[in-house]
């Protein structure tokens, strides 16, 4: 028969159910560890697609407008903004820089006319749409404006019948280190940035575009 058991024996039975517990917990705390990590990383990638998308939007808009700009130039410009998305890597990054003229039809939105429209990676818009008015917290879309744009106050459309406007699209692909975190974390990050060009005009391009590095245009 069997006597009680010891207390060396007790230790080391202890110290088995605390590596038991500890491999338990390491699932957990691991994904806590590389979870925090992830969302400090994602807020950092999207504050970096907002100074992207703000960098190429100023870089074109403070462009002359009295003669058509070389292509070279705004490929440049648009190149820039995949720079400004460093540490994080230029090809989960898409840059659309774009520059439009409305018209507005009879007091409501609008005719849009698009100079011409360069891309990296991203989608072009449309030449010569009907564009629709949104609110200014509205998902941006290819084919609207807000309506803060689209419509000026009518003392200004008398003077002015044509806004033109300058639109930079920057998306960014986020990949999770974590481990399930892809289905809560958004899995693309964006930032449309709507601005006037400096000058009286518009910014012009000239045309045909020929790609280059990755990039595709077109002047309408």
């Amino acid at each position: 028969m069997r006597g009680p058991t010891s207390a060396k024996t007790f230790a080391s039975d202890a110290r088995g159910i605390a590596a038991v517990e500890f491999a338990l917990v390491l699932p957990l705390l691991l994904l806590m560890l590389f979870g925090s990590y992830d969302v400090s990383r994602m807020v950092m990638a999207n504050q970096k697609v907002g100074v992207a998308a703000g960098t190429v939007a100023e870089l074109v808009a403070a462009q002359p407008t009295g003669t058509p700009q070389p292509q070279a130039n705004i490929t440049a410009m648009v190149a820039a903004g995949t720079v400004a998305m460093a540490p994080f890597g230029a090809s989960a990054t898409t840059v659309t820089v774009s520059a439009i003229d409305l018209t507005t039809v009879k007091g409501t939105c609008c005719t849009a006319t698009v100079n011409w429209s360069v891309t990296q990676g991203g989608t072009l818009r449309p030449c010569n749409t009907v564009f629709t008015q949104t609110t200014l917290d509205a998902a941006p879309s290819l084919t609207s404006v807000p309506a803060a744009l689209a419509s000026p106050p009518a003392a200004v459309q008398a003077l002015v019948p044509e806004t033109a406007i300058i639109v930079t699209d920057v998306t960014f692909s986020y990949a999770p280190i974590a481990p399930g975190l892809d289905k809560v974390l958004p899995a693309t990050l964006h930032r449309t940035t709507y601005t006037y060009p400096r000058l009286a005009g518009q910014v012009e391009m000239t045309g045909p575009f020929v790609a280059v590095a990755g990039q595709t245009g077109k002047v309408c």
